[in-house]
């Protein structure tokens, strides 16, 4: 939501109502808002928000975003975490979403 939209300013006095709150209603809303500035970049922000447990298979995963200069990492960290069941692979194709056409450009495992 906007910077200057009524919906935020509302959103701030409930926040400010809450500070001291823990148990407040509020803080159960915020996972769920972003407060766009001015160079709010959300193209990359296309995910679908789940409160509590999520599961799923990691051969279900069709791709994962990293910055090109990491993929190398990633693939490592990911590769390692499953051998020494600490969690586990992604046996799935690294886009960087700065790529200008991520098919031409990615790299399968």
């Amino acid at each position: 939501m906007p910077q200057d939209s009524a919906q935020l300013k509302a959103l701030n006095v409930l926040k400010a109502e809450g500070e001291n709150d823990d148990s407040a209603a509020i803080w159960r809303l915020t996972l769920f808002i972003d407060a766009v500035g001015e160079n709010y970049q959300f193209e990359w922000e296309r995910e679908w928000r789940h409160a509590g447990d999520l599961r799923f298979d990691p051969s279900a995963v069709a791709f994962l975003l990293f910055d090109e200069a990491n993929h190398s990492a990633a693939r490592k960290f990911f590769r390692d975490a499953e051998l020494n069941n600490e969690g586990p692979d992604y046996p799935c194709l690294f886009i960087d979403a700065q790529w200008a056409s991520p098919r031409r450009n990615v790299q399968a495992p």
